[in-house]
């Protein structure tokens, strides 16, 4: 049964056709009787016979007069009168007038009534001929007047059939509008599950109901993997001949040394628009549960910046223009060299999480008293990942040219460390002199990852020697893959002098880590154009799988290393940046409705999934919620701390925010909230937060909440939100963690930022569409062809 229609407007939205049918008639019927009134006296005026006698000629005008004067108009047709103009005038008359009523019948009774007498003598021939020149003037005047009225009715159905067009898409609009909003008035409001840290059947079975909801929404996708994935790359992997250039598109292509072949990577190219679609946008996000509660989202997001800016104001205080700060003694260190890498390390964070007048106070810092040229000894890596990039970060935030020109300069102080015997990199080096310091052996992630940062540093200041000097590295490794490399996979030692690939080690936790995150990243930041690039990342996935996957105890499934053919049995925290990895190979991978492409990318989902929620058990394995350093897994599959230490690590902090994005499922964004939490509740000191080593846990002590749940407004929280000092967070009685002296710059720089970015609900400073972060967390933009001054 039909419920009533309570007003007007709810008809006229009901039936959308009819209200528009009745508007064209409407319409339409009013044009055409105002065009009617308004043309009639003309038409009758060119009707007119021409008259040789005045009776005949006044009898006419009684006619034609009828239509258009007014009563007291004609007792003076006697009088000589310009008759053009008076028809032009009563025209105009007609046209106040709705309709033609009694008082002009009148007047034309009162016509056909005029006397004789008011006959006037027979015009000449000569006044015949000038009336007759006038009429005929008058007659092309009109015509004149008829195609203007053409033009001006055109127009006018132009106009209207615009209007009705505009105002049907309108309706349109309105009535999907009010579909949505009546679809969401009748859904269900359930806020989100609170996810229990101990809890996985809760998880599971969470998961498991956002599953059925993506099949729903986008149908199923088989997950098995094709059996030989070689047979599909073919020419999509053409490694590109071209060279990089940095604004302008220029090819470049600069002999490094003798030995080397000439290094050629990749032009920037234009950032393409892409069709809308699931396999045709850069990133594919996934949809997010409308379910969200905002308001806890922006809570707990304020408590993470709170984090970071008692951090930085600790080190403000503390340790100002030096490395690092100890926490506990509230002093400071300089063990990177004296470079002030906290803050350089810092600066992308305090920029994203609006913390704008910290950051102009360390910019001014920075342009007044930043030197490299009392830095000694420094490890090339560190530096890369966490100095340079830092300022091209900050750089490419806030376009503030001082950043830049310190990165530069850093830059090309870092370029000896290539001047080896391979054009591999050195990874010690004295800052100060170029001379390289240490051992002549280099590790995978080391020489590997290099090439977001020097690329960008190419890009930004159109000088290609940085880029170059970086993705030779590449190169090398891609020409020679086959014969160094086991299934994609590469060992984790490389002497810089011979050129020698040592021990039989495998990796993706330390030492060989990032590597493979840059083989990814590095396509992405070329904006998917070098897709050799992606060919060594899709490769390294499959000898990954093979070497280092392993199904454990009770099915768990965790990330080995491998040394001399052997899975070790337990996993690092360092290894959890690869969930998140897989998830943005598996959102960035374009199918374009390849099946074979497609089931690669649900495949690299699926695993992204499993050993996501693998990561995030490893807070299970303690009382405080916080992750050890690595971790064996017992019968059941959960995992039990095997280097118990927190270091403030970022790693699966960073893939419950690739997975929140990427995956979709809500559980993510609670996992952030538990990491946060913990941390602020057990690595917290009376000014900023330090590492801790996990104590034993005492049989049958409870494990202590920490994590805010839907719902919690605590009066610790809101004075958390306006950030007052909180008083009631004491933690449990039990001592469950010693603190050590020490706060490394990447829990500002990363675990910080990601925990942040995880609890977002609109769209912030970082677009994964438009950037791609380095392996320290570093916002840097995707290459476009115009120069970044021009942007």
């Amino acid at each position: 049964m039909h419920q009533p229609i309570s007003s007007y407007k709810a008809y006229e939205r009901s039936v959308p056709g009819n209200r528009t049918m009745k508007k064209r008639l409407g319409l339409v019927m009013y044009l055409a009787l105002a065009l009617l009134f308004a043309a009639l006296p003309w038409l009758l005026w060119h009707k007119l016979p021409v008259h040789d006698h005045p009776a005949d000629a006044i009898e006419g005008r009684k006619n034609m007069l009828l239509f258009a004067l007014p009563d007291n108009a004609v007792d003076d047709l006697a009088a000589p009168t310009n008759l053009r103009g008076t028809v032009t005038a009563t025209a105009a008359s007609v046209a106040d007038h709705e309709s033609m009523g009694p008082a002009h019948q009148a007047a034309g009774e009162k016509l056909q009534n005029l006397a004789p007498a008011n006959q006037v003598p027979l015009p000449s021939t000569k006044e015949k001929r000038t009336a007759m020149e006038e009429r005929k003037i008058a007659v092309e005047e009109d015509e004149e007047e008829e195609a203007l009225e053409r033009e001006l009715d055109q127009e006018e159905d132009a106009l209207l059939e615009m209007e009705e067009k505009q105002q049907e898409e309108q309706e349109e609009q309105e009535e999907e509008q009010e579909e949505e909003e009546e679809e969401e008035e009748e859904e269900e409001e359930e806020p989100l599950e609170y996810l229990e840290q101990d809890d996985p059947d809760l998880a599971a079975a969470m998961e498991s109901e956002f599953e059925e909801e993506m099949q729903a929404a986008f149908g199923d996708i088989d997950d098995d993997m094709v059996d030989d994935p070689e047979e599909d790359k073919g020419a999509a992997y053409a490694k590109p001949a071209v060279a990089f250039g940095a604004s302008g598109g220029k090819a470049a292509s600069v002999k490094v040394s003798k030995k080397m072949k000439a290094a050629k990577v990749l032009v920037s190219p234009a950032r393409t628009t892409r069709k809308k679609g699931l396999d045709d946008t850069f990133v594919r996000f996934a949809p997010q549960d409308p379910r969200t509660d905002k308001a806890l989202a922006t809570i707990r997001r304020e408590r993470v910046k709170m984090g970071m800016k008692r951090a930085w104001d600790a080190y403000r205080a503390n340790a100002w223009g030096k490395d690092t700060i100890l926490p506990l003694s509230k002093a400071a260190a300089d063990r990177w060299g004296g470079m002030a890498m906290t803050m350089l390390d810092s600066l992308s964070t305090l920029w994203v999480m609006g913390l704008k007048d910290d950051f102009m106070e360390a910019r001014d810092w920075i342009a007044e008293n930043l030197s490299f040229k009392d830095v000694g000894h420094i490890s090339v890596f560190e530096t890369n990942i966490r100095a340079l990039a830092g300022l091209l970060s900050a750089y490419d935030l806030s376009r503030d040219k001082v950043f830049l020109d310190r990165a530069v300069e850093l830059g090309d102080l870092l370029l000896p460390a290539f001047d080896s015997k391979t054009g591999f990199p050195i990874n010690g080096l004295t800052l100060y002199s170029g001379q390289h310091s240490g051992s002549r052996s280099a590790c995978l992630a080391e020489f590997g990852t290099m090439q977001i940062e020097f690329r960008y540093l190419s890009h930004a200041t159109g000088n290609p020697i940085y880029a170059e000097k970086a993705m030779y590295v590449f190169e090398k490794m891609h020409d020679e893959s086959a014969k160094v490399a086991k299934h994609g996979v590469f060992k984790l030692d490389y002497n810089a002098d011979s050129g020698v690939w040592g021990g039989d080690h495998y990796s993706v936790a330390a030492r060989g880590d990032s590597f493979y995150e840059y083989l990814l990243k590095t396509w992405l930041q070329g904006n998917k154009k070098e897709t050799w690039l992606r060919e060594m990342f899709d490769e390294s996935v499959d000898g990954i799988e093979e070497l280092l996957l392993v199904r454990g105890p009770g099915g768990r499934l965790y990330i080995a290393n491998n040394d001399n053919g052997h899975q070790s049995d337990n996993m690092e925290h360092l290894a959890c940046f690869y969930p998140g990895t897989l998830a943005l190979a598996a959102a960035t991978l374009e199918t374009k409705g390849d099946v074979t492409l497609e089931k690669r990318a649900a495949h690299y989902m699926d695993l992204a999934r499993e050993l996501g929620e693998t990561c995030y058990q490893f807070t299970s394995s303690h009382a405080t919620g916080l992750a050890p350093d690595s971790v064996t897994f017992d019968r059941k599959g959960m995992p039990q701390a095997s280097d118990p230490r927190y270091i403030l690590r970022p790693e699966i902090a960073e893939s419950m925010y690739y997975l929140h994005l990427l995956d979709g499922n809500p559980k993510w964004r609670e996992y952030g909230a538990n990491i946060f939490e913990a941390i602020d509740t057990y690595c917290r000191t009376d000014e900023a937060y330090a590492q801790v080593r996990l104590m034993a846990t005492p049989p049958g002590y409870k494990k202590h909440k920490t994590a805010l749940r839907n719902g919690d407004t605590s009066s610790t929280m809101e004075a958390a939100v306006k950030g007052e000092e909180e008083t009631t967070k004491t933690g449990p009685d039990v001592k469950l963690v010693s603190h050590e002296d020490d706060m490394e710059s990447f829990f500002l720089a990363e675990t910080l930022k990601y925990l942040y970015l995880i609890q977002e609900t609109e769209p912030g400073e970082v677009d994964l569409s438009r950037q791609v972060f380095n392996t320290e967390a570093h916002p840097l933009r995707i290459f476009s062809d115009r120069s970044f001054s021009d942007v």
